[in-house]
């Protein structure tokens, strides 16, 4: 009888084990992401920058702007160091936050001429990230902040839409080449001709560029400046410059453009 008992006993005691073990390994579930955190951490950072901004109207603006930030990097700077299933907002996530800290940078700066500029350019990049979290993520915002996200996916936008023009130029004179073109009374100053087709889809009232006139020993030797007015689309324009220096290579720089509406 004790012989059957053990026996019993043994079998029970390999259930049991067997049955803790299937326990252990059903309670490995992986990683824990941070992607959900994350995506409501960054409403959250935003909603409390701006109920701080709302509520401290008497503080200076460097001082205002200064906590503003502080108070939205304190609620994400940990999540550069988390495991995220989405890469691109791993990447996403981690060039916000150095966003942060570059706008704290640039706060120390506050006062100088160049400060209000370099501000507007640093704005202008924060909302074309705003924009592009609001348009690809599922993210929410009281009713009360609804004007402050819209106003700023609206003005994101227009900078993305400033951008793609630029780019679209860009390309367009990426590959133009002025060539030499021989006049009657050739001196020292010779005529460099390019005729350039608007292909970037949209009208221009005004556009100037400048040309780096380059030597053989990679020089920058001079300076010329492009024009043109009511260049529409489709349309073909004649663009040149006279120059003194040997040219023999050009780089063309985008510095102004409007276009037409």
């Amino acid at each position: 009888m004790k012989k059957m008992l053990g026996i019993i006993l043994l079998i029970s005691g390999i259930f049991t084990l067997g049955s803790c073990g299937t326990s252990n390994t059903s309670e490995s579930t992986g990683p824990t992401y941070a992607d959900g955190e994350f995506l409501e951490a960054f409403s959250t950072g935003l909603e409390n920058r701006w109920e701080f901004i709302d509520s401290n109207v008497e503080l200076g603006e460097k001082e205002s702007l200064t906590e503003a930030i502080t108070i939205e990097k304190n609620i994400l700077e940990d999540f550069k160091n988390r495991q995220f299933e989405d890469s691109k907002l791993q990447e996403k996530a981690i060039s916000y936050i150095n966003q942060l800290n570059e706008g704290l940078d640039l706060l120390d700066t506050f006062g100088a001429d160049s400060f209000y500029e370099n501000w507007d350019s640093y704005y202008a990049k924060r909302t074309q990230t705003i924009l592009d979290f609001t348009e690809n993520y599922d993210l929410s915002f009281s009713e009360k902040h609804a004007s402050t996200i819209a106003e700023m996916r609206a003005h994101g936008k227009e900078v993305q839409q400033v951008a793609d023009n630029k780019e679209a130029l860009e390309a367009l004179f990426q590959n133009v080449v002025f060539e030499y073109e021989p006049t009657e009374y050739d001196d020292d100053y010779k005529n460099y001709v390019a005729i350039v087709e608007n292909n970037a889809g949209f009208d221009i009232s005004t556009f100037d560029a400048t040309i780096n006139i380059i030597d053989s020993d990679e020089v920058v030797v001079d300076n010329q400046y492009i024009f043109a007015d009511n260049w529409k689309n489709s349309q073909k324009f004649r663009f040149e410059f006279m120059t003194d220096k040997e040219v023999a290579k050009q780089e063309i720089k985008i510095n102004y453009f409007e276009i037409s509406q």
